[in-house]
């Protein structure tokens, strides 16, 4: 059972209070174009008219008459492209490398603005590279923060908050970023044996600053993983699930002015939009133009409008082909019969030329499903920091208390599984238990079921399936820790045979404090903990016994009888 709404309604969908978004299908087209002799500008405006994509450049203003810096000169060079059955993406690289360009993303446009200097010309370093269905997905950055606060009002004691983010980038080839549904189920394990979670629902591109700076054919995300160890230098691993929409396409809707009642309205896959009000200035007049629409959308559709952040934003095109986009906007949300109604005004910038109609593409996405599991290995971390398990953390793609249980099998195996913290029962909490069957494929997909603690911290799991199974635990406790020091967690990944009838204990999954640091000229007397191995799955410990000594063999005392001296002669 999946825990995010599937579907999504003018351009975002709600998951666990997070407003996500995707580019619409139109900002990757296919295009053939002959540029000759032409300026950065003109190649610019060129490829926006051919693609039907507003693509425009940031030129830096001056005087005029003022020529350029010498550092961007390179713009008023002339050059020629011949683009032929290619993508937006494409042709928007090789502009980016001719004229040292960067790139924006935003409201349904892409800005290119000047660097001013060249770019790198060796690719990016692809740290946890995976490829899979002609898609390259890889650790674009990693970062560590560590939140610490003490409360002197008498509040409770608080945890230090260890959080790592990461942004994660594919490079789509012949896919649309459209297609990309996101990311979920994500976990992950550090070099200290420590299992780091993160969000249990679905991951966008919006979750992320990178998304404003994206190609086309370029998709990103950004999350958050919790529980990593202060000392880990590495992530031995990510393991998580890529997911698609399974269709995707375009309702374009584009209204001719003047506005009239027959040609204000129009309606495609359940949505009507009406556009109320446009005010064009005349060419010579400084006011702003400006657009109010209303869009009604059925409740839980599947249409999803083109826009900035969460809402639509239609395009002024004039008599030349331009394409405007909005500066400002005002929105409001209310409930209208079956379904929801946006009120939009968006106001432009003073336009030169005429304006010639009002356009706004709809698309409208079919069920999101998984396109692959992947795991990443072997990505370096920031250094180390504090350390304390969180309390109450949520884990991917956990079975609800309603949904049925994964790998439920009546008179099957029943797996035991003790939790001891420095040695003693844990607080009340529940066990998250992963479970995933060895199935030769190393990215089967995991299970999550929450498990009560009952007061000797056991767990229970009866009608296992029998088989072999990694499993991966992770407490959480309903109330704080109260936890001092630097430690960490011990057989949180293990592997299990389950057999029918049968009961398997696991090892105790243990959290213990590390030793402190030993004192400047001697050692430290704390106890050293025997810490995990993550590079392969922990299995039950059988008990070993150093070898004995053999004694070595003596030979006994032989006692020397006592001499007696002779006695004196007498004279």
């Amino acid at each position: 059972m999946r825990n995010y709404l599937k579907r999504s309604t003018l351009g975002w969908m709600l998951v666990a209070g997070v407003v996500i978004q995707a580019p619409a299908p139109a900002d990757n087209p296919k295009l053939t174009l002959n540029v000759q002799n032409a300026t950065a500008e003109e190649a610019i405006a060129q490829l926006s008219k051919a693609s039907g994509v507003p693509v425009e450049i940031q030129m830096p203003r001056r005087p005029a008459g003022v020529a350029l810096p010498s550092s961007l000169r390179i713009l008023e060079e002339k050059s020629s492209f011949k683009w032929s059955g290619v993508t937006l993406a494409t042709a928007l690289r090789d502009l980016k490398s001719r004229y040292r360009l960067q790139v924006s993303r935003q409201w349904g446009r892409f800005l290119l603005f000047p660097s001013g200097s060249a770019l790198s010309a060796s690719p990016a370093r692809k740290v946890g590279l995976v490829e899979n269905a002609g898609i390259s997905l890889f650790v674009r950055r990693v970062s560590v923060r560590n939140t610490r606060a003490l409360d002197f009002a008498g509040g409770p004691i608080s945890q230090d908050d260890q959080t790592l983010t990461l942004e994660l980038q594919a490079d789509l080839g012949e896919l649309d970023s459209d297609r990309i549904a996101g990311i979920e189920n994500v976990v992950a394990m550090d070099d200290q044996g420590n299992l780091l979670t993160g969000e249990r629902a679905l991951v966008s591109s919006s979750s992320t600053t990178l998304a404003g700076t994206l190609l086309p054919d370029e998709w990103a995300c950004s999350l958050s993983l919790s529980g990593v160890h202060p000392k880990a230098t590495r992530l031995v691993w990510i393991e998580g699930d890529l997911l698609t929409y399974k269709s995707a396409r375009t309702h374009p809707f584009e209204v001719a002015l003047p506005v009239t009642p027959e040609n204000a309205k129009k309606e495609a896959g359940g949505m009507v939009v009406e556009v109320q009000k446009v005010t064009v200035p005349a060419a010579d007049n400084a006011a702003q133009p400006s657009v109010t629409f209303r869009v009604q959308v059925p409740l839980h559709s599947a249409i999803r409008v083109q826009g900035m952040e969460a809402f639509p934003m239609p395009l002024l095109v004039d008599a030349a082909g331009g394409f405007h986009t909005p500066t400002t906007h005002q929105k409001s949300t209310r409930q209208v019969g079956g379904g929801l109604a946006y009120d939009i005004t968006a106001q432009y910038a003073p336009v030169k030329e005429p304006i010639r109609s009002v356009r706004l593409n709809v698309s409208e996405y079919g069920e999101a499903s998984r396109a692959f599991s992947f795991r990443m290995k072997d990505v370096p971390l920031p250094p180390e920091g504090a350390f304390i398990p969180r309390r109450n953390v949520l884990l991917p793609g956990r079975n609800s208390a309603n949904a049925p249980r994964a790998f439920y099998a009546p008179g099957g195996g029943t797996l035991i599984s003790a939790i001891k913290i420095n040695g003693e029962a844990p607080p009340e909490g529940a066990l998250a238990l992963g479970l995933v069957p060895k199935s030769g494929a190393e990215t089967a997909g995991m299970r999550w079921i929450d498990l009560p603690v009952d007061p000797t911290g056991k767990v229970v799991l009866p009608n296992v399936r029998p088989g072999t199974y990694r499993v991966l635990r992770n407490f959480q406790p309903r109330q704080d820790l109260r936890l001092t020091g630097i430690g960490h967690w011990q057989n949180n990944e293990v592997e299990v045979i389950v057999e029918a009838g049968e009961e398997t204990q696991l090892p105790p999954l243990t959290w213990n404090r590390d030793p402190e640091p030993a004192a400047a000229g001697g050692d430290s007397t704390q106890p050293k903990t025997p810490s995990t191995n993550p590079k392969a799955p922990v299995k039950k410990p059988t008990a070993t016994k150093a070898p004995a000594k053999k004694p070595v063999a003596r030979k006994p005392a032989v006692k020397k009888p006592a001499v007696k001296k002779p006695a004196p002669k007498k004279k």
